[in-house]
C-alpha cells in the first residue's frame, strides 16, 4: 500500500524569469503571486530555469532548484527535465506527525525522484520498513530506520553529513520483480524545523541511478539568500 496516494494538491510554482525592459508590470505580478502563495498555503517554491541570463544558445543539461517553505530551505542541481510535479503533506503512520514529499521529474506514479521529510515523533518506523515493495518504499528518518541498507557510503554536503545506500524493492502482481533503489539521507545541521532534522532523497524506477543521485546530493546546499 502506498503511503502517498496520488491526487494531493501542492502550492503554486514560481519560475524565476530573466530581466527584461519595461519590467515593472511583471514584477508587480510576481510580487502579487508570491504574496498570494504565502498567505494561501504557507509554502513558497522558487524554481530556477537555467536560462535566467536570457542570452540564448544551447540549453544546459542541468537546472538549479530551490525549495523554501516552513520545513525546508535548500537548493540542489537536477537534470533539466526535472521539476517539482507534486507536493504532498500526509500522515505518515498512526500517531505520527505529517510527512512531506516533494515529487520531481517527468515520471508518473511512484517512479522518479522525490524528497521526503519525516518527523522525529513517528513511532516504530523501523518495524514498518521490514517489507519494502508493492508501492511502499520505506519511511526513513535516519539510516537506523532502514532494515537492509546495501553499499552504504558517507558523503558531506553543505546542509550536513549524508549517507547513500541501496535497497531492494519488489513489485508483485501475477509475478514478482525486484528493483534496486538508491536512497540518500542528509542530517541537516540547521533544520528549519527541529522536528524534521533529516532530508531523504529517494529514487524509484530507472530514471536515475545511484551515481546520478550521488551527483545531485553533492550539490545540495543552503541558499545564500
Amino acid at each position: 500500500m502506498t503511503m502517498f496516494p496520488s491526487g494531493g494538491t501542492g502550492p503554486p510554482h514560481v519560475t524565476v524569469l530573466p530581466p527584461r525592459s519595461r519590467r515593472w508590470p511583471w514584477v508587480v505580478g510576481v510580487v502579487v503571486l508570491l504574496v498570494w502563495a504565502v498567505t494561501a498555503t504557507g509554502l513558497l517554491f522558487v524554481q530556477g530555469d537555467g536560462e535566467a541570463d536570457g542570452r540564448g544558445g544551447a540549453e544546459p543539461d542541468e537546472r538549479a532548484l530551490r525549495i523554501a517553505d516552513d520545513l525546508l530551505f535548500a537548493e540542489l542541481t537536477v537534470p533539466r527535465s526535472m521539476s517539482i510535479r507534486d507536493i504532498d503533506t500526509r500522515e505518515g503512520a498512526e500517531h505520527c506527525g505529517p510527512v512531506r514529499r516533494y515529487t520531481l521529474g517527468d515520471s508518473v506514479g511512484d517512479r522518479g525522484l522525490w524528497i521526503e521529510l519525516v518527523p522525529t515523533d513517528c513511532p516504530d518506523v523501523g518495524g514498518m520498513n521490514r517489507r519494502i515493495g508493492n508501492g511502499f518504499h520505506g519511511l526513513y528518518r535516519t539510516i537506523d530506520d532502514v532494515d537492509d541498507p546495501r553499499d552504504v557510503a558517507e558523503v558531506s554536503t553543505d546542509l550536513g553529513e549524508a549517507v547513500i545506500f541501496e535497497q531492494l524493492y519488489y513489485e508483485c502482481t501475477n509475478s514478482c520483480t525486484d528493483d534496486i533503489e538508491p536512497v540518500a539521507i542528509i542530517s541537516v545541521d540547521r533544520p528549519r524545523d527541529s522536528d524534521y532534522p533529516t532530508v531523504v532523497l529517494h529514487v524509484s524506477g530507472d530514471e536515475l541511478g545511484r551515481e546520478q543521485l550521488a551527483d545531485i546530493v553533492a550539490t545540495v546546499q543552503e541558499p545564500s539568500v
